[in-house]
């Protein structure tokens, strides 16, 4: 999945190709599917910085590993944290294994970010947020990758 983000420095009008809305559903085992989306973005200028989230409408989904492509001369991403999906889990006391991943601004990709469960799970909303700022004027393609979404 992908979507293209425009950053645009005041000096003309922004060149938005859509608002992302973008989705790819998987089938997994057993019938599990998952729906990913990425939320719109707002305008933003060089300087500033934005979040993005992936949002996730799964039934019967265990495991998910996803890396996140993005142009590294124009955005940098500064954090990646756990959705409310993750969030809302845990407090409920489900164990789920959460690991960030790697930035890697110089590539413009983040890599290897995965939550697990113990046991299949059915929802929706947040699975992560990302936090960017914007470097320079130009366009981003953010490219979503799904290596793996698995039901036990």
């Amino acid at each position: 999945m992908s979507s293209i983000l425009s950053i645009f420095d005041g000096s003309g009008s922004p060149s938005f190709a859509d608002k992302w809305k973008d989705s790819i559903a998987w089938a997994g085992l057993r019938g599990a599917t998952t729906t990913l989306v990425f939320t719109p973005v707002p305008e933003v200028r060089p300087g500033e910085q934005f979040t993005v989230d992936v949002l996730v409408e799964a039934t019967d989904v265990a495991n998910a590993q996803l890396d996140i492509l993005f142009n590294p001369d124009v955005l940098e991403a500064t954090r990646v944290e756990e959705g409310e999906v993750i969030a809302f889990a845990r407090q409920n006391g489900i164990l789920i294994s959460w690991a960030v991943g790697e930035i890697d601004n110089v590539q413009g990709a983040i890599s290897n970010v995965r939550a697990k469960s113990p046991f299949p799970l059915t929802g929706s909303g947040s699975l992560l947020t990302i936090t960017f700022e914007a470097k320079a004027s130009g366009q981003s393609i953010l490219t979503l990758g799904v290596n793996f979404l698995k039901a036990y």
